[in-house]
């Protein structure tokens, strides 16, 4: 018995010595990765979103005039935008009419922000929006009559207002 195992273990010991040695193989592939991306801007305004002529006096020589400044967030590197009111009174270029007093409206284009950092091939690189600031800026010419229905009191009481509409095309 003693035999046997003395030549089994060295059978053993053998074809250890001659068998082959096995490595790690390893295997690649290669995959691709993509994505549709969707451009947007979206309203982003925070605080007065108002264009505010004031108190009007009937015949007065001076204008009143007032701006408001609106924030989009927009997807990064878009174009310039451009910039047409909604239709009310009629016209869809920024001209209104309230207690029967004309105005008119302008967009301007003020600024574009780029926040934070653009993606980047880098691991952690998060693309931020650009922030696009609007101005719109209003005027009410003097020397207009305005209407009211009822007395001077109940008139100067009286308060006008409408909301407007700008698209914004990117």
């Amino acid at each position: 018995m003693k035999k046997f195992l003395t030549s089994a273990v060295a059978a053993a010991a053998f074809l250890a010595a001659v068998a082959p040695v096995t490595h790690a193989a390893t295997v690649t592939s290669g995959f691709t990765v993509s994505v549709s991306l969707v451009a947007i801007c979206t309203a982003t305004n925070s605080g007065a979103t108002t264009v505010d002529f004031g108190t009007y006096t009937a015949f007065q020589t001076a204008d009143n005039t007032d701006s408001v400044d609106l924030t989009f967030q927009c997807t990064r590197g878009l174009t310039a935008p451009t910039f047409s009111f909604d239709a009310v009174n009629g016209s869809a270029t920024g001209h209104g009419v309230l207690a029967g007093l004309n105005y008119s409206l302008v967009a301007t284009n003020e600024a574009n922000t780029t926040t934070g950092n653009a993606a980047t091939a880098t691991a952690g690189g998060v693309g931020t929006a650009d922030v696009r600031t609007v101005r719109v800026s209003g005027t009410m010419a003097g020397g207009q009559a305005g209407t009211c229905t009822g007395t001077a009191t109940t008139c100067a009481a009286a308060t006008a207002s409408h909301t407007r509409t700008l698209t914004v095309t990117y």
